[in-house]
């Protein structure tokens, strides 16, 4: 995947002069959508200059015309879709080394796009990096800076975040405020259009709701049931990669802990098979993990997938998924981790 180094007001002007023709075409279209109350000169000359001015400013803060461009125009498209995709959690960026993806993140932590509504993929995306490295400082910085941005945000990066908050606020033992956040992402859910994009924000949804009711006691089968059911509720025909794997991995590790090892060793492999057709090498990594797991000791496919795993891990350097492979070997040896490092 190779990604721009960053962005200046120079790339933004240059891209939106190109959608439109010339420079002076963008001219006359910014005169044309801005209201008048925003006392732009009416002469298309005037604004011409103020662009090239702006051409020259970097990725130092945006004057006037910066401002006028982000809020009638925003960013150009193709802008806009590399910075979402660095900042959505079931696209492929998440197969990014991780200290990869910060330092690229990093980059575009500066204007012009530090000051467009697209900020707020960054700030997600450096807040899922942070708790990725454990470092619960910038975690907190990132995710107050999202929490601002997203009350104007749109349904998407809006869901994006509310995510990726309730699953922080359970791990920190809040299953209370986890519930009241997924509650608020099923009323965004409705207003996705895109129907890829809800098929996944879906799966997503109705994993976090299924691992929250499993957990709400442990061991209780009932429980396990109604989770479940919220599984197999996740669309599967017609299906995207990543939801159809998020329906196989959940489906496993509900089956494994309901006793039925057989069905959920079937459900992991196609987990891990849904993972592979979509590229996505993090989730491919979750899937041959949890097949170890659910094998057991002894079994030489589950120590190969383990294997295979941990080699993947390591090279995206996300500690918590090397971690989480790690625990997996000391439970397949006994309490004894073997060769993870």
């Amino acid at each position: 995947m190779t990604l721009p180094l960053s962005w200046s007001w120079a790339d933004v002007v240059d891209q939106l002069a190109a959608e439109r023709g010339s420079l002076a075409e963008l001219a006359r279209h910014l005169s044309d959508v801005v209201p008048e109350s925003a006392g732009l000169s009416p002469d298309p000359m005037t604004i011409e200059r103020g662009l090239r001015r702006l051409r020259g400013r970097g990725n130092r803060e945006g004057n006037r015309y910066g401002r006028l461009i982000l809020r009638h125009l925003g960013l150009p498209g193709p802008i806009e879709v590399w910075i979402r995709q660095m900042g959505l959690y079931h696209s492929r960026s998440s197969d990014l080394p991780v200290e990869r993806k910060r330092a690229q993140l990093l980059r575009w932590d500066c204007p012009p796009v530090s000051e467009s509504k697209a900020a707020i993929w960054v700030h997600i995306g450096l807040a899922s990096v942070a708790h990725q490295l454990g470092d619960e400082a910038q975690l907190e910085h990132r995710m107050g800076l999202a929490r601002l941005l997203a009350k104007r945000a749109s349904p998407e990066p809006k869901m994006e975040f509310v995510l990726f908050w309730a699953l922080v606020a359970y791990g920190k033992g809040d299953a209370e405020q986890s519930e009241r956040l997924l509650g608020e992402a099923e009323g965004l859910l409705e207003q996705m259009e895109a129907e890829d994009e809800r098929a996944c924000f879906e799966a997503r949804l109705l994993d976090q709701r299924a691992y929250l009711c499993a957990r709400r006691d442990p061991g209780n089968k009932a429980r396990l049931k109604e989770a479940q059911k919220l599984i197999e509720a996740i669309p599967v025909h017609g299906a995207p990669p990543f939801a159809a794997f998020r329906r196989a991995h959940s489906l496993a590790w509900s089956l494994w802990k309901q006793g039925e090892r057989e069905e959920a060793v079937e459900a992991a492999r196609l987990a891990s098979q849904h993972a592979g057709d979509g590229g996505l090498i993090r989730f491919r990594i979750m899937s041959l993990g949890l097949l170890a797991h659910i094998l057991g000791p002894g079994q030489s496919e589950g120590l190969a997938a383990l294997r295979r795993a941990q080699a993947m891990a390591r090279r995206l350097g996300d500690a918590r998924l090397v971690g989480r492979m790690e625990r997996f070997e000391a439970r397949l040896h006994g309490g004894q981790t073997q060769g993870a490092g």
